[in-house]
């Protein structure tokens, strides 16, 4: 399964920047989720609200908008300001390197005359369709991508009227971009059954990303990374991290033993239903000293660890 950082790494830094997206790539994400518009001169632009009042420090419609005119405004802080990128600058970021991007083409409540297209001859001017997952709560623009090229790999997002929307994705064979909630085993079984992908969003639970990861999503989309927090647990406690895959029916949390020369050795198996069934080794010479790094460690992410132990 793939994490993608919602509009980049926006848990931490100001929401489809560049700033977020270069944070995502270098935080360990697979890929990017970000939204296109396009401006009053026609370019195409990278922000979630048809407005940009609530993520900058401007008001009006982007369609309003020159381009020139939106980067005198800041999409960041005030320490850190920055302008509205382009979708050609988060293409070049990514390119030749190992991320995909999610482009949601943001036509839902406005149209913009030709997206679609200009969105995609951009991509495949550069060579990079293959890294590219075009999506949409727009169906019309999504007929529209198709009727470009057949080829394209199709999301269709929603979360109202589920059924009716759901019939769509079968019948159109459009990948699944539902929000989490709607997603139990049956549904997540029907889909995979037809052959469709289930790329989800709204995920900010550990727990259920690791129940995603189990049960085949393919995609989760969310504004953190819940590996990356507890690497840098480990690597502050001066902790080993096992990352082989294993079955895990249980927790193994007294998993203590005294190994011959002496030293303790802890080993946490992490369930499945905890982010990717990690295995967490602690080798120390002192058998409190073992239990204390492993309380300490629970501790710091967030009491979750604990809850699993407890139960």
């Amino acid at each position: 399964m793939l994490l993608f950082g919602h509009r980049g790494y926006s848990d931490q830094y100001p929401e489809n920047t560049m700033l977020a997206f270069e944070k995502a790539i270098g935080n360990g994400f697979d890929g990017i989720e970000t939204d296109v518009h396009k401006t009053k001169d026609g370019v195409l632009v990278l922000c979630h609200d048809e407005k940009i009042n609530r993520t900058s420090n401007g008001k009006g419609y982007i369609k309003d908008m020159t381009y020139d005119e939106l980067c005198t405004y800041n999409f960041g802080t005030k320490e850190n300001p920055q302008r509205i990128p382009a979708l050609k600058d988060l293409l070049e970021l990514c390119k030749g390197k190992k991320i995909k991007i999610n482009l949601e083409i943001k036509t839902n409540k406005i149209q913009y005359s030709g997206i679609e297209l200009e969105s995609y001859q951009m991509i495949k001017e550069m060579g990079m369709l293959d890294q590219v997952l075009f999506s949409s709560f727009s169906i019309e623009s999504l007929y529209k991508l198709r009727a470009i090229d057949s080829s394209l790999y199709l999301g269709y997002l929603f979360e109202d009227d589920y059924e009716k929307n759901k019939q769509l994705c079968l019948t159109q064979k459009l990948h699944v971009h539902v929000r989490e909630d709607y997603l139990d085993e049956d549904e997540i079984a029907l889909y995979l059954k037809h052959g469709l992908d289930i790329n989800t969003w709204g995920v900010t639970n550990r727990f259920r990303y690791g129940y995603f990861k189990e049960k085949g999503v393919n995609i989760v989309i969310a504004n953190k990374n819940f590996i990356a927090k507890m690497e840098e647990i480990c690597k502050d406690l001066d902790l080993d991290i096992n990352y082989d895959m294993m079955t895990c029916g249980g927790t193994d949390a007294d998993n203590i033993h005294k190994a011959h020369d002496g030293v303790v050795t802890m080993t946490l198996s992490i369930p499945t239903r905890y982010m990717h069934s990690h295995r967490l080794i602690i080798h120390r010479k002192d058998y409190w000293q073992t239990v204390l790094l492993m309380a300490e460690f629970a501790r710091r992410l967030d009491n979750e660890l604990l809850q699993i132990l407890k139960g």
